[in-house]
């Protein structure tokens, strides 16, 4: 097969394999006549290429690991995306710095279940202050009380305002499938 690189389908004397992995061994070296005393022979390699036996499976791991690390960075992206839509939406939202504190904290990956004793310890407050705090959150509709309650009760974000409205979701499901001809 050519390509408009290589018309005849060659490089010099070697064929090439145009879309489709190689089959053949690959180094890179340094040319003879490129040497300083051009001596044949003494050229030296600079890399070798991975065994074209195992070229598929070694471009499979890639694909797989590079469709991860899409799919990384757009659930990161959306964090922040849904982060930002939250405070731009609650700009003129009456919210001191402890609430702001505890809602980055949130929005940032909160280590285990929001409780009036944790928001009061890291708050450096009173159990009743945090309370306070928790509820006014609840009553502007951004904190919600999870399934339980009394002394045990649990807080989080509610869904509505976490997540930014029509976000784009892209579709990384094909990357590392081969189209079919």
């Amino acid at each position: 097969m050519a390509c408009s690189n290589f018309p005849t389908a060659h490089s010099g004397p070697y064929e090439i394999e145009v879309g489709q992995y190689r089959t053949g061994e690959m180094q890179v070296i340094s040319c003879a006549s490129c040497l300083p005393d051009r001596q044949v022979g003494k050229e030296k390699v600079h890399y070798q290429a991975v065994n074209p036996k195992l070229v598929k499976a070694e471009m499979d791991k890639f694909l797989d690991w590079l469709k991860n690390a899409m799919i990384a960075s757009e659930n990161a992206t959306q964090k922040i995306l849904g982060k930002a839509e939250f405070w731009k939406l609650h700009d003129h939202t009456p919210i001191n710095e402890r609430k702001r504190l505890m809602l980055n904290k949130l929005f940032d990956g909160f280590e285990g279940k929001l409780q009036t004793s944790k928001w009061a310890k890291i708050t450096k407050t009173s159990t009743d202050t945090a309370l306070r705090d928790i509820k006014d959150l609840i009553g502007k509709g951004i904190l919600q009380q999870t399934e339980g309650g009394g002394r045990n009760a649990n807080y989080e974000l509610t869904e509505n305002k976490a997540k930014p409205k029509n976000a784009p979701s892209l579709d990384y499901k094909s990357i590392g499938q081969q189209k079919s001809v």
